[in-house]
């Protein structure tokens, strides 16, 4: 039995579509499931679940995330619109199941008993500003059930007392792995051993097997032609004017799956990626949104996210580096905006990537012997 240990942001559409993906990857080995971290309150010491600082970001499902978006929403159509939004993102947890959870008051000698292998991975459950490292770096855990898929630093150094965490908990892997060349360089010169670069497991499941789950919009109008927006960072001027320069030149409807006063905003997981496939066009600053055009063959440019982090369009670059795309995917303001519709994406790199991916997970679960 596999249990998986990464982030579970129910909010965020990249976050649980990456949380589906390895789900249905790690199912091909075992019985999975995923376990979850209860953020209560109350506080531990080595084992803390959560930084202090952090809670106030983090919703839970269902009551939890409902009594959060009431509270922080004046609008009434924004909260109606937040409250179809959330029923949406329920119905696609129905895909992933959860087993345990992660408490204060959690037995984890009883934990590791429970599972022949537990899993760190992916989405940015390494980051070391996000949490305390003993739970996401399954410290808890023997050594040879210890299980490293995907799973991403985002950041380019570390302080001392981060080394000491990640020597500590890192060291006696069974499997090691890191999702960006960095990060993989960076745990291979601070733990002494090889830590192998691994592709986001959204980029494993082919579109067939995405399209088991997409979902359209039961308001969408499908002989709308539309370019799909899906910024985490910040919309600048100059964003929006370059947006409604492809607009006007390309006669497309622009359509933000997180404008809150838009009926969009309800898209759950499911009808995200349907968004997707049908879109003509797709504008982001996001990772996931970026694997998924490329993995429906849908024409997309990049624009460089605009709230500070720096590490986000590294995470980017390292997408494009990895898959051979041409670096015109990239938007600034010298780029031209002709032949945006065109694609021409080679899958060659991409199938090298994924039996990379597979033939670790062969040997880390030790699958044929």
């Amino acid at each position: 039995m596999i249990g998986i240990v990464t982030i579970n942001d129910y909010s965020n559409l990249g976050n649980r579509l990456q949380n589906y993906a390895m789900y249905t990857i790690l199912s091909k080995y075992d019985e999975t499931y995923n376990i979850v971290r209860f953020y209560g309150s109350g506080g531990v010491k080595d084992g803390d679940c959560y930084k202090p600082s952090l809670v106030k970001n983090i919703l839970r499902v269902p009551y939890h995330m409902a009594l959060s978006i009431k509270s922080s929403l004046t609008n009434h159509n924004q909260y109606l619109l937040a409250k179809e939004r959330e029923k949406n993102f329920l119905e696609f947890n129905k895909y992933i199941i959860d087993q345990d959870e992660i408490t204060p008051k959690t037995d984890y000698e009883t934990l590791n008993a429970k599972y022949d292998y537990f899993v760190a991975g992916s989405d940015q459950v390494w980051n070391p500003n996000f949490y305390k490292m003993y739970i996401n770096m399954l410290g808890f855990a023997s050594s040879e059930k210890k299980v490293a898929v995907s799973p991403s630093v985002s950041v380019e150094t570390l302080t001392d007392d981060q080394m000491q965490e990640f020597i500590r908990y890192l060291s006696d892997y069974k499997a090691l792995s890191c999702r960006e060349e960095q990060g993989s360089k960076l745990i291979e010169s601070i733990v002494g051993r090889e830590c192998t670069t691994l592709v986001d497991p959204t980029l494993m499941l082919s579109k067939e097997e995405w399209d088991q789950i997409i979902k359209k919009p039961v308001f969408h109008d499908e002989n709308k032609k539309y370019v799909l927006l899906y910024f985490l960072g910040n919309l600048t001027e100059e964003y929006k004017g370059s947006i409604a320069v492809i607009s006007d030149r390309y006669n497309l409807e622009v359509i933000d799956v997180l404008d809150k006063n838009s009926r969009y905003y309800t898209c759950g997981p499911a009808e995200f990626v349907w968004m997707i496939k049908h879109a003509e066009l797709i504008l982001t600053d996001s990772f996931h949104g970026s694997v998924l055009s490329y993995i429906y063959d849908k024409p997309f440019r990049i624009f460089g996210r605009v709230d500070g982090n720096v590490s986000m369009n590294s995470r980017l670059v390292n997408l494009l580096d990895k898959l051979q795309l041409s670096e015109k995917t990239y938007i600034t303001k010298d780029s031209s905006l002709d032949n945006l519709l065109e694609v021409h994406y080679d899958k060659h790199c991409l199938e090298a990537e994924q039996k990379k991916f597979r033939k670790y997970l062969d040997e880390a679960f030790e699958r044929g012997k």
